[in-house]
């Protein structure tokens, strides 16, 4: 089903979400107003967090429970550690890219200076646990299963650094776009994955169905990231919050731009190099290469692969149990791929 057909399916995935935010939403507000730590590290910790955000990870990760008959009491405390993790590696992220605003509001570092946000992130991580495994506990679970859920936060954490340390790099690390997929899967796409992974974990899954979650995690996660991709280039500022051509600025290895440099003709490849790395560009220079990336066929490329990403995420999806949480998975896959229209 398309995300056009059904309107019915979507307005109820979304009614869903939203029931879903507001559940992970509250209980992150009292998370962050329990905590027994100095006023300005709790503060800066819960900046962004209590900011906002689609919480689609948690969305996820609930979903893929309650698809098994976990209820949402149960799968909540292991989407609040997936949100903290999260908000973790943006809070680190801005800082390393020198983002000034996120979500509409001035990055941690801004706010609360390097130092104090360093250490911010650093303690959402360690505190992830910690809430974590108390929370289970509370709740009887066995050990084992918290120790399944605590090696795959570990291993996507793993998996984040890995993919930062490309992005940092690109020069040495993405010549191509296999280069490019494999660093999305690292930043992205793991925490994504391993957000549906998680939910099978709780619900006891099979080894096949954990394995079904974990590939309708990662394709769709990559997925996701080529549509923040297109964001980044073709946003709308007013929407995005971020300047035009904010990733050209950036010099971000994207699909988009490593699809565009193969095709560059010699004028066209002078303009590109001046925009691309160049935070200072004039917005007139931005705006044409824009257009020469469009001409290209570059913007029609990277739909083209998002749009089979999520074909290939579905085809693992349907292969797990028939019910109204795998049809707000598929339409939330759907979401996923049309935000940028």
């Amino acid at each position: 089903m398309g995300f056009g057909e059904g309107n019915k399916s979507k307005e109820e995935m979304m009614d869903e979400w939203s029931h879903v935010r507001s559940l992970v939403n509250e209980e992150l507000r009292n998370l962050s107003n329990s905590i027994n730590v100095p006023d300005d590290l709790r503060k800066a910790a819960f900046h962004l967090i209590l900011a906002g955000g689609k919480r689609i990870r948690p969305f996820i990760l609930m979903l893929s429970s309650a698809m098994f008959g976990v209820g949402y009491n149960e799968s909540l405390p292991a989407a609040i550690s997936v949100e903290l993790l999260h908000n973790f590696t943006l809070i680190h992220d801005d800082i390393t890219d020198k983002d000034e605003f996120r979500r509409g509001i001035p990055t941690t570092h801004v706010k609360y200076g390097e130092e104090i946000a360093l250490v911010a992130g650093d303690f959402l991580f360690s505190h992830l646990y910690y809430y974590l495994v108390n929370e289970y506990l509370k709740m009887g679970k066995d050990p084992s299963l918290i120790i399944k859920i605590v090696a795959a936060l570990s291993e996507a954490t793993d998996n984040i650094c890995i993919g930062q340390v490309m992005d940092l790099m690109p020069e040495k690390y993405i010549e191509d776009e296999n280069d490019y997929f494999k660093m999305v899967y690292y930043k992205t796409a793991a925490l994504i994955e391993a957000s549906a992974y998680i939910g099978g974990i709780l619900a006891s899954c099979s080894p096949s169905e954990l394995e079904n979650l974990r590939n309708f995690g990662r394709e769709i996660g990559i997925a996701f990231q080529i549509a923040d991709d297109i964001l980044g280039i073709f946003g709308d500022p007013k929407v995005t919050g971020k300047p035009v051509g904010n990733d050209l600025r950036m010099g971000k290895k994207t699909l988009l731009t490593l699809y565009a440099q193969k095709r560059l003709d010699k004028s066209n490849r002078a303009l590109f190099l001046k925009v691309f790395g160049n935070r200072r560009a004039s917005e007139d220079d931005i705006k044409r290469v824009i257009e020469i990336i469009r001409e290209l066929g570059a913007l029609d490329n990277a739909r083209s692969i998002m749009r089979s990403l999520k074909d290939n995420a579905l085809s693992y999806l349907r292969k797990l149990p028939q019910n109204k949480y795998r049809e707000y998975l598929e339409q939330l896959s759907e979401y996923i791929i049309s935000r940028e229209l």
